[in-house]
């Protein structure tokens, strides 16, 4: 699933449902407009940041930001929430739209209660969980062992083997791996859908079992 890291406390403020504007020097691609996208603090624990806000931004996340910083709940160098960015203009009307850059628009956001802890954030988008190679095998279609495997982004179950290496059973399940975004929205796979924050640690305890990076 693609990352974006934030430094905070806009980060916070996005996946709060405070700022519903992203600021960048570049455009949104193209390819990324509507797809849900985990949000990333930059940053390490204990890091302090300066902000300047118009009176109006003050009005809107000051209490947000003090409740957050006297109880130390504020997350740094990790993945707090998701977002989807839903279109990218300049000169948007929002408080927190800044001049001279993109304003990326921001809907559709989750802010979760357990923060995915010590992530290295990077620059631009970037993939989480980043499993290179092949991506694992475990279990799927209801065995005690691995019967799925990834082909082309969807699940196969390896049970259906014909005996020549061709998988005859599914294709169209996405792989919770290398087509996240598919996957969490998929109702069968999902048995009526679960959050974003579930999906991913559900994701990471399948990576803890089966191995986290095939070569």
């Amino acid at each position: 699933m693609k990352v974006l890291s934030v430094k905070q406390p806009w980060a916070y403020l996005l996946c709060a449902r405070i700022k519903p504007i992203e600021n960048r020097t570049w455009k949104l691609p193209e390819k990324y407009k509507g797809e849900r996208v985990l949000i990333h603090a930059s940053g390490s624990g204990g890091s302090k940041f300066n902000i300047n806000l118009t009176d109006d931004q003050m009005e809107a996340a000051f209490r947000s930001i003090s409740e957050e910083c006297l109880l130390n709940t504020m997350s740094f160098g990790a993945i707090i929430g998701s977002v989807v960015f839903t279109d990218c203009v300049q000169n948007h009307t929002s408080i927190w739209a800044e001049k001279d850059c993109y304003n990326w628009v921001v809907e559709d956001v989750e802010l979760f209660e357990k923060p995915i802890l010590n992530v290295k954030g990077k620059l631009s988008f970037w993939d989480y969980p980043s499993v290179k190679g092949r991506c694992p095998e475990f279990q799927a279609f209801g065995a005690r062992y691995p019967d799925a495997r990834c082909i082309a982004g969807y699940l196969w179950d390896m049970d259906s083997d014909d005996g020549n290496g061709n998988f005859t059973i599914v294709g169209d399940v996405p792989c919770p791996f290398c087509n996240t975004n598919e996957w969490l929205e998929n109702e069968w796979f999902l048995h009526g859908g679960i959050t974003v924050e579930s999906g991913i640690e559900y994701i990471n305890q399948l990576i803890d079992m089966f191995g986290k990076k095939i070569q």
